[in-house]
């Protein structure tokens, strides 16, 4: 007591001292705010930081400061009252407002703190898995996670051990948790600055300008939103809200500590929040992140950027396996320090919050019970990956609550009767309401669309069929069916393996995957494809032609009257368009929709115009009449009536953007197919030097004309044949060449092999525009692109024929 005394007399003697003076004296007294920041950079913030890098780079350094600004405010107003009061919260809340309201604060705040222990203990054990593995010491399997969760659980104990101690005990643990807090922002720190931060996209990024501009162009990827509604749930917390005033209480702060609470929350919580998210941000953003102005895909797990941040530190260090050490321990370190601090504030929240909800003493035993309800979390060790969109979803979940209690605790502030002669008044009482309304307001736009966006991903996995891919029924047929019976046969058949079917763009996607580790579930292969197949349908909303709000559909309706801004997959996609164009000599535009519409492809009611109506059409295609701005993201087209159709290409990017998706979660081994003419592999099957496709007779496809191989490859096959529109009787091809307008005839079907998706989509139709000499021509002027083409022998029967492609594969 005469401690707190002489504290109270120190803090009024500084009252009266310049600003400077008194801010420099409240350094040696913080404590509380750190307890928050340690709290707040939990794993809800760890994963979305990395999300918000791997996914938009730089573009949403924005949503954490807006969100931790509001928050600093709400426990602001609820240390200015505790201060002055003295009492508990939870006892306010049940007389002065309503039992019912401090039951659903203290229960979400419970439920929410127990259910966050279990990513705590995954994300912990993964830093200090990598922490070991950065000095050669293995820790995976499960005796090592037994291991890791024995000691953070032991440790966990002992350090809140501490807090229960005494006031001695409480000051060693603020030490404790400040050297925390700070080892997280110089961990991420060091690789943002080692990385290398652009300035200029810093700026733009802190001020949202970017994300404004996409916002008024529609082009917010909807896989940001949970993420975006996520950080901000997870910098201020519904169980932060209760420890607290806690915190203060059992420091006995008093009415002299009120502008202290001000300045340690400011000190001990804003600003190293601001900089660990930042950092990390940035971190991420510089390793693994998209181009600017382009949209990434969400990353798994923050270790994913070791292997581009080893080669950064081993050219500074002398080698690369010291710089992959070093990042290693880097990363590891910072989300051991982040899991670590957040369980012990979550331990500590718990004893507040069982003690105040069962009626015992915070003095006694009770609390130091209570404190151990969320050691179950420990199981968590046993997770083989930090469970992100968990982490994610859950923090999107516990923004729910935060509007309800920031109203009360507004309530509480504005009412004299408990505030007495602390209650605001005039401008100060504007200007709390202010900004607690404004927290109110932007939490609950927040959880409205957190939840909207929630309820959707819901019914589309609820809605979405988890089954094997059926075998193509298309006459030219790409396929992994004999592949994965004989893989199910053989002795692989014991790696999880794991095949989901979504339909986007008119067709059936499939992706067959194994791992990305041998202890892979099928929950998490499921969670990995519905993330593929998000990416997709986001990809969908912006080129489909035949979605009216899509970018390029307001292209093909104003490109004519200046540039229209669009997103970077678009423009992605017409350079793509624009470089196959010329390499093919014209063979391909995807600039020939007048056409598809004047011959009813699109109707799909046949129509033989004459030349006369051809050559009026053929005036709104080619690919010279579109002009791409890279640089200002735009698209404009040089006459009205012209449409832009991504069919012959869409398709084989959505599948590079869903392999790319994969590869972010460390997929080795993969088969995508897009419909029945599109596939991309990644890698081999488990016990197989290649994933094989199958080309069939057009006229009986019991017979395979050639089998493919492929490894790490693309295939696409396009055709005229089987069903077709007729006119007068006469069938007609569904290919057009761009530069007569004439449907095809003379040729059954093409198909190319490269590297990308992209790029054998496109060739793959270029090739039946082209003929048999001119694919010769072009595959040997770019080695890396291979073809089948098939056709008719004298005799009328089908001969598939490769060219740049050898017989048997050197696979090694």
């Amino acid at each position: 007591m005469a401690a707190m005394d002489d504290e109270r007399a120190y803090l009024t003697a500084l009252a009266d001292k310049p600003v400077s003076s008194r801010l420099w004296g409240y350094l040696r007294l913080t404590g509380p705010g750190y307890m928050q920041s340690a709290m707040t950079l939990g794993g809800g913030s760890i994963a979305a930081c990395v999300t918000f890098g791997a996914l938009m780079g730089y573009e949403l350094l924005w949503v954490q400061p807006i969100a931790m600004i509001l928050g600093y405010f709400v426990l602001a107003a609820i240390a200015k009252q505790v201060c002055h009061t003295g009492e508990k919260p939870y006892t306010s809340f049940w007389n002065r407002l309503h039992p019912s309201l401090a039951i659903l604060w203290g229960m979400s705040a419970l439920i929410s703190t127990l259910i966050w222990h279990f990513p705590q203990y995954a994300l912990t054990a993964n830093g200090v898995t990598s922490l070991a593995q950065g000095v050669g010491v293995d820790l995976t399997g499960t005796w090592g996670s037994v291991l890791v969760g024995a000691v953070l659980l032991g440790a966990a104990i002992g350090v809140t051990s501490l807090y229960h101690s005494g006031s001695r005990g409480v000051k060693y643990f603020e030490r404790t948790t400040q050297f925390m807090v700070w080892t997280i922002v110089f961990a991420f720190a060091l690789v943002a600055i080692v990385t290398g931060i652009d300035g200029t996209r810093f700026l733009r990024g802190l001020f949202g300008i970017d994300f404004i501009q996409r916002l008024m162009t529609g082009d917010v990827p909807a896989s940001a939103v949970v993420p975006i509604v996520g950080g901000m749930g997870a910098a201020l917390g519904i169980n932060m809200v209760f420890l607290y005033p806690y915190s203060i209480i059992n420091k006995k702060w008093g009415k002299e500590h009120k502008e202290l609470a001000y300045f340690d929350l400011l000190s001990g919580m804003v600003i190293p929040f601001m900089l660990a998210t930042g950092f990390m941000i940035m971190a991420v953003a510089n390793t693994v992140g998209p181009e600017p102005g382009a949209v990434g895909e969400a990353l798994r797990d923050v270790r994913a950027v070791v292997p581009v941040l080893g080669p950064t530190f081993g050219s500074v260090l002398g080698g690369e396996d010291a710089g992959n050490a070093v990042a290693l321990l880097l990363i590891g370190l910072g989300m051991m320090a982040i899991g670590f601090t957040s369980i012990i504030t979550q331990m500590l929240a718990c004893g507040f919050i069982g003690c105040e909800m069962f009626g015992y003493s915070h003095e006694g035993k009770a609390k130091w019970w209570f404190s151990l309800m969320p050691a179950i979390g420990v199981y968590g060790v046993m997770y083989g990956g930090f469970p992100w969109q968990a982490a994610i979803t859950a923090s999107s979940l516990n923004i729910v609550f935060l509007p309800v209690a920031t109203l009360c605790f507004l309530t509480l502030l504005l009412r004299a009767s408990f505030m007495g002669d602390a209650t605001p008044t005039g401008g100060v009482r504007i200007g709390w309401t202010v900004m607690l309304l404004t927290s109110v307001v932007v939490m609950s736009c927040a959880a409205f669309f957190g939840l909207r966006s929630n309820i959707n991903t819901l019914i589309n996995h609820l809605n979405t069929e988890t089954e094997e891919v059926e075998v193509i029924e298309d006459p030219v047929e790409v396929e992994a069916g004999d592949a994965i019976e004989e893989l199910l046969e053989s002795d692989a058949a014991s790696l999880p393996m794991g095949t989901f079917a979504h339909r986007a763009m008119a067709t059936e996607f499939a992706i067959t995957l194994y791992g990305p580790r041998a202890e892979s579930t099928n929950y998490e292969q499921r969670q990995i494809a519905d993330e593929v197949f998000a990416a997709i349908d986001d990809l969908e909303q912006r080129i489909s032609s035949w979605i009216p709000s899509s970018h390029i559909s307001r292209v093909n309706r104003e490109g004519h009257l200046g540039p229209v801004p669009v997103s970077r997959d678009v423009i992605v996609l017409l350079e793509a368009a624009q470089s196959y164009h010329a390499s093919t000599g014209g063979a391909f535009d995807v600039t020939v929709g007048p056409l598809m519409e004047l011959y009813g492809f699109y109707a799909k009611e046949g129509n033989e115009p004459d030349p006369t109506e051809v050559a009026a059409v053929l005036e709104r295609v080619g690919m010279q009449k579109v002009t791409v701005d890279s640089s200002a993201g735009t698209v404009s087209l040089a006459v009205e009536g012209m449409r832009i159709d991504f069919g012959g290409i869409g398709k084989g990017y959505a599948l590079d953007v869903a392999a790319d998706v994969l590869r972010g979660h460390g997929v080795t081994s993969a088969y995508l197919s897009g419909g029945t003419s599109s596939i991309v592999a990644i890698g081999t099957p488990p016990d197989r030097d290649y994933w094989t496709v199958r080309v069939r007779n057009p006229y009986n496809e019991e017979e395979v004309l050639e089998t493919i191989p492929l490894v790490d490859q693309s295939f696409s096959a396009s055709g005229c044949y089987g069903p077709m529109l007729e006119v007068d009787g006469k069938a007609i091809c569904n290919i057009l060449d761009p530069q007569t307008g004439q449907p095809l005839t003379g040729v059954l079907s093409t198909a190319a092999i490269a590297p990308r998706g992209m790029e054998s989509d496109a060739l793959g139709t270029a090739f039946l525009v082209m003929g048999r000499d001119r694919i010769e021509a072009y595959c040997r002027a770019h080695p890396h692109v291979a073809a089948v083409y098939v056709r008719e022998t004298a005799g009328g029967d089908p001969v598939a024929e490769r060219i740049n492609l050898a017989r048997e594969r050197d696979t090694t």
